[in-house]
Formats: C-alpha cells, structure tokens, sequence
C-alpha cells in the first residue's frame, strides 16, 4: 500500500499542493542553457543525438533546490518511508506539441538516520539536470518554461512543500541544431555514426518494439530463475523434499511418478494463478499490490505462523496431518488429490519467501498489463516446480534415488527445524506489526496447540474419540486465545480523527490524545513505537483517554485545518485534551514514553 500512497501523494503535489504554509523550507530555482555537441560524449548518461533531425534543437534546464541546514529532502524514489520530490513541468498549448523531455539526471541521494529508522536523500543544495528536444526552430528570445515542484522537507518535522518555477532562456549560443541534409554524425572512438532523417521513424519505432518485447521478455525469464532458486529456501526446500521422499517411498512405477508430478504441478501453478487474478483486480480497484501483500494482515501472518509451527510438529512426527498433503495415498483418487493440495500448500508456504531475480520480475506486475502480470506468475510457477516437471520426462532419473530406508524419517525430523525457524520469523513480523509483547500470547498459544497435537498424536494410534474431543477443544482455545489478543489490542483501541469526534469528547468532558501522523513521515514512525509501547497503552486505558489517530498521509482539509488552528504546517503533532481541566496541550515533536506518562498523571 505504501506505492498506492506515494502514487496518489504525486499527484496530489502536482494539483493541489501539499502545504498553505507562508515560510516554505527551502527553495526552487530553473535555469535555461545550450546543449552542445560536446556534452553528448562527456554526458553521464551518453545520450545520443543520433535522434534529431535538422529542424531540430536541443536545450537543458537545470532545477536547484536549496534548503536550511538541518533539514533533508528525498530523491525522485523512495524505498521504503519518505515522499519523493517530484517536478512537473507546465507546458503551454504550443509547447506541448513541439518540447519532449530526453534526459534527467539526479545526483545519487546521501544516507542519513533518523531513530533506528533510515533513509536516502539530500542536504543543503541539489541540482537536477533536464535536457529537452523541440520538434521544430524555436526563437530563444521567447523561450520561457515553467514547472511545479513538490518536496517533503524534514528534520524533526516533516513539511510537504510545493513551489512553482519559471526561467527564461539566457545564453548567446544557439541549442544544438542539425545539419540542412538531415544527417548528423557523431565520432565514437575511430567510428562515425550516421543516421538519416527519413529512415529515423521507423527505426525509433523499431528499436521502441524491440527494446518492450526484450524488457517483457527479460522479466519472464526472471521470473523463472527466481522460482527455481525458491526451491532451496528454507520456508518451501523441506515440503518439496518431503514430497520427493513420499514419490519414492510409495510410487511403484515411472507412470505413477508421472501422475503425481503433473498434480503436483497443477497444485503450485493454480495458486499462482489464483495470486495473480487477485492481484489484477485489485490493481484494476487503483490498489497498488504485489507479491507477499497478504503479509501486511497480522491475521495472515497468524495463520501462516500456525501452518509452519504444526508443519514442524508434524516432521518432528508428533503426530500426521488427517490427508497427508505431503504424502502419496495408496488409493489412485486420493493420491492424485493428496498431490494437487500438496502442491497448493508448497505456494502457500512459499509466499513469506523472496528469491534473488523475483523482485524484478515481480516489481514489473506493478504497472504491466494483465496478461503480462498473469505470466509472470506463471513463469514464477513453472520455476517453483520445475524439478518436478523434469520427473515425468526423464523416468531413468528414479533409477538413481536413493533407497526408502530410516534416513528418510530422520531427514524429515531434521526439516522440521527450518519450518520453527520461519514460525520465529513471522512472529518477528507480527510484533514490529502490532505490539511488542504480543509474542508472550502467542507463544503460549503454540504451546497449547503443540499440546493438541500430541493429544492428536495419541488418538491416531489408540482411536479413542475423547482423545480426539480433547484435541480439537485444546486446539480451539489456542485460536481464541490468539485472536481475542488481536482484535483487544492496538487495532481496537484508536478512532479515525473527525471535527464532530473532538467536539464531542470536549463538550462531555472526555480526555483525549490525537496523534496527527503520516506514512511518510520518518519522525512519525520513531515515535509511534513509544506510543503503542504496552505500559503506555495500558495508561491510557486505565486513565480512559480516546485514542485518535488524524492520518496526513494524504492530504486532509480537516486534519489540515487542525495543523493550522495550532500553528503548524506539519507533522508530527501531538494533542492531549484533559477531559477534566478542559485545557489542551500540544506534547514534544520528539515524543518519549516518560513524555507520555508525565501528562497522563495530570489525571486522576
């Protein structure tokens, strides 16, 4: 969701504007020169001039942001938290027809820290280098442009900026043109590059087509490569070895292999697709997700936590999994669906991990077409299960594995050991997502349900239904557990800021702390781990005071309104309303947990 917020955040700063502000921090200047010849070679980025033909002219504008000390922008990409700064240039009518840009060039954003979050981006001054093509002779002397810029400034604050620029062109050689034949020729090394200006559309158009289909096609082969190196990760490496084990534990013929391989590949690439088809819609729905997104869910993150921790359980032989999804049945039907699920549960498991080659692959669904998007996951797929699609076309492969034996059940104790490891993993997850001392309640959730499945364990062998009862009710109370912590928790506690809401809570004399935030606000995010720390919210509640959280993340009249009625024209912002005083107090931009307690004692 962070892309669909930058995206929407872009396009806002180039609209509307993300600040009313009367001091800006920092300030944009344009400046309009010749492009020569000579910059071509000794250009950074090489760029040719292969492409203009004789009524045409090249010029650049150089972009310069200055800022006060102290205070840092970000580049035109943000990884993570931040607001890139984004320049939109206003063309009029004509220039529309005749100017395109050819180049820019940023400098390479600096490092720099905030709490134990960090980020890129720049200091002091920046230059941003612009070079532009007109289509036709233009005459300097009329030569204006103007552009919107857009930044987020910050230090202990973060401030969104929006300024308009304009420069007028100042130089007395003209921009490069080209020759009267329509030839220009450029020395590379020993060698002159000639192009002609009647054969220069249809080979950019050419070059345009080629270059798309390389770049797809690039992307496809990535994909593959990344899912053929996710067999050897440690979430997805023991279920497919296990699957190999029960091939050649239970399989009696080449053709039996044949048919389990094909249902087992059936299985991964079905919830391939299934991703894929969910991905596209919600794409079409303007939401901006991608591999892994179901990952942002704590309940997710819950249930996939459960899986491997009783995955686990399970090759450590506590007990077997009713269907045996990672086995073959004796019965024909029942193996052919036990390798079709056992198939699906591999994606499953599959999708905490990212394999080198997946994230460029998997970047490009983003903006691709639909089709392009449903293929990548197809590729990635094929990758996945690609060692089983080699199994029924080489059947002299069987010949050569390993004999069943005991090592077997010992290899498959030893992966239960990964499975644990991702179990810690996602509780990692779960806690930097909700709060620090969830983990307590869930590891005493996993004990209660690792005592079900040895309950289980036990029934399998005796066959006694109380047995049975008694695991299901134990397994039950452990889900409950689990949830119950969930929902009481941070997600329950915090209302979505409104006027009506603050007006109300005061006319009835009810305390209130508002935390005016935003996602791209790094100061914000150092902060909210000491708010939502466990002793401060157990505060808060014990001192019934309203938690309301008032979003900036993109731009909000009211929450705007608010900023403005105390002085600011950015956040963070922290307002503590004593219901029994009736007097508001704003808290520190740089917020500690002994901040916190300090005003709540002001209540009895």
């Amino acid at each position: 969701m962070k892309h669909l917020f930058t995206f929407i955040l872009i396009l806002l700063s180039s609209t509307l504007g993300l600040t009313s502000n009367d001091e800006a921090i920092g300030n944009a200047s344009l400046t309009l020169s010749e492009y020569s010849e000579n910059q071509a070679h000794s250009d950074k980025n090489q760029l040719s001039l292969n492409d203009i033909s004789s009524n045409e002219m090249l010029f650049k504008a150089k972009l310069t942001i200055s800022l006060p000390d102290g205070w840092h922008i970000y580049s035109n990409k943000v990884d993570g938290i931040g607001l890139p700064t984004a320049v939109n240039w206003i063309f009029t009518d004509k220039q529309k027809q005749t100017l395109s840009i050819l180049n820019e060039s940023w400098p390479p954003p600096t490092p720099f820290s905030v709490g134990a979050i960090s980020g890129k981006g720049y200091e002091k001054t920046t230059t941003i280098s612009f070079t532009f093509k007109s289509t036709s002779k233009i005459d300097l002397s009329d030569l204006k442009l103007k552009a919107s810029v857009s930044w987020l400034a910050c230090n202990d604050t973060c401030i969104p900026e929006n300024q308009t620029v304009k420069a007028i062109y100042q130089g007395n050689a003209p921009p490069t043109q080209m020759n009267q034949k329509g030839v220009q020729q450029l020395e590379n090394g020993n060698k002159k590059n000639t192009v002609h200006k009647e054969n220069q559309a249809s080979l950019g158009k050419t070059k345009t087509t080629n270059s798309s289909l390389v770049k797809t096609l690039s992307f496809f082969i990535f994909a593959f490569i990344g899912g053929l190196i996710l067999n050897l990760m440690p979430c997805v490496f023991p279920v497919l070895s296990i699957k190999l084990f029960s091939l050649i534990k239970h399989s009696q013929s080449p053709k039996d292999i044949r048919t389990q391989s094909i249902y087992f590949v059936l299985g991964i690439l079905s919830v391939f697709w299934i991703f894929s088809l969910l991905i596209i819609v919600f794409q079409s729905l303007s939401y901006s997700i991608g591999w892994g997104f179901h990952l942002q869910s704590p309940i997710t993150i819950v249930f996939l936590l459960i899986l491997f921790f009783l995955m686990g359980l399970n090759f450590f032989g506590l007990f077997e999994i009713g269907l045996n999804l990672t086995s073959v049945q004796t019965k024909q039907t029942s193996s052919k669906a036990s390798s079709f699920l056992s198939g699906c549960l591999t994606t499953i498991v599959a999708t905490p991990c990212t394999a080198p080659f997946m994230g460029t692959a998997l970047g490009a669904t983003l903006t691709a077409h639909p089709i392009v998007t449903f293929l990548i996951f197809t590729f990635l797929g094929l990758g996945l299960a690609f060692p089983f699609i080699l199994l029924p076309f080489f059947p002299s492969f069987y010949k050569h594995l390993p004999k069943p034996g005991a090592w077997m059940e010992q290899v498959k104790q030893f992966f239960g050991f990964p499975m644990m490891a991702t179990s810690v993993w996602l509780l990692y997850v779960l806690t930097a997502q909700t709060y620090d001392s969830i983990w307590t309640s869930i590891l005493l959730a996993l004990t209660l349900l690792a005592m079900a499945g040895w309950v289980f364990g036990i029934f399998q062998k005796s066959q006694k239904k109380w047995q049975l009862v008694s695991a299901i009710i134990i397994a039950a109370l452990s889900i409950f557990f689990t949830i119950q912590n969930l929902v009481d928790k941070e997600y329950a506690i915090w209302e979505t800021y409104t006027s009506e809401t603050q007006q109300t809570y005061e006319k009835s004399g009810q305390s209130y702390f508002i935390d005016i935030t935003a996602d791209w606000c790094i100061t914000c995010k150092v902060n909210e781990k000491h708010i939502v720390a466990e002793n401060v919210l157990s505060e808060f509640k014990r001192k019934n005071v309203k938690l309301i959280k008032a979003d900036w993340t993109l731009k909000n009249s009211e929450i705007t309104e608010l900023l403005n009625k105390h002085g600011r024209n950015g956040v963070p912002l922290y307002i503590f309303y004593n219901g029994e005083t009736k007097k508001t107090s704003l808290l520190p931009q740089l917020i500690t947990k002994s901040t916190i307690l300090k005003k709540l004692k002001e209540l009895n």
